[in-house]
């Protein structure tokens, strides 16, 4: 389709139609006052170049003054502080040649073995207050995605029917005690409820028969304990549920669970 053809066609289905201006004046119409408003007055960035508008470039004097302040900034303890607990723009994303450009930047800071030792005594000090731990373990399990398992599904289905709103599920990071999720809580009363896969907390019934078998048990285990010594130390009561224990008779696991709570 030529060009006049296409005039044509716009002008038929324009055809019958108030045109939008019809009836303004230059003192009505908006767009011819405001340009004559500004008439005679110089443009702002007439006669800018790349070379010589600073938002574009800055000069080698300015560059070195920007990283110079900028470094002093991250020595500061509080502005570290200010900079790990501030909010992240969602769905912001870097181009891959600012990617490369911090991945750079990065690997030279690992480098500076003094400039680690303070960030990793920083990062320490952080991880001592109990709200910052628990807000950053909340959002890796949130942004992981961390839902209940098929067994963690079948139980809580179970205590609903049995006890219903008086255990619920925070394994999915909702609620921690003492920077651990367990999986099920009655915060009032002070009771957790933990279930333990046969392979992932290394049951000695289930556990494959593998090299260092006896090792990884012990080690898994000293690990599950420290969790429910950490709970206990908070005051709340602990169970715990295998998982051969559910599958094979979760009746009697419903009765114990029973028999615990009072």
């Amino acid at each position: 389709m030529n060009r006049q053809e296409a005039m044509r066609k716009v002008g038929l289905s324009n055809k019958g139609r108030k045109p939008w201006n019809k009836g303004l004046t230059k003192e009505d119409d908006s767009r011819i006052r405001g340009v004559g408003n500004r008439k005679g007055c110089i443009s702002w960035c007439k006669g800018l170049t790349k070379e010589t508008d600073s938002r574009l470039m800055h000069s080698e004097s300015a560059k070195n003054r920007i990283g110079v302040a900028s470094k002093e900034r991250w020595t500061n303890e509080e502005y570290i502080m200010k900079m790990a607990c501030r909010k992240t723009n969602a769905g912001f994303t870097h181009t891959e040649e600012t990617k490369r450009i911090l991945r750079l930047a990065a690997i030279n800071e690992w480098k500076d073995l003094e400039l680690r030792k303070k960030r990793g005594q920083i990062s320490r000090k952080l991880w001592e207050d109990p709200e910052y731990r628990d807000n950053i373990v909340s959002k890796v399990m949130k942004a992981n995605g961390v839902k209940p398992n098929k067994l963690e599904i079948r139980l809580a289905d179970a205590l609903n029917n049995e006890f219903p709103g008086y255990l619920k599920f925070v394994g999915d990071g909702s609620f921690l005690v003492g920077g651990s999720s367990p999986d099920f809580i009655n915060v009032e009363k002070k009771q957790i409820i933990e279930v333990f896969g046969c392979y992932w907390h290394c049951c000695r019934k289930h556990f494959p028969n593998i090299k260092d078998r006896d090792s990884i048990i012990r080690k898994q285990h000293r690990k599950d304990q420290r969790r429910v010594n950490k709970f206990k130390k908070l005051g709340y009561s602990v169970l715990i549920i295998w998982e051969h224990e559910i599958i094979d008779d979760l009746q009697s696991v419903i009765k114990r669970i029973e028999q615990w709570l009072n």
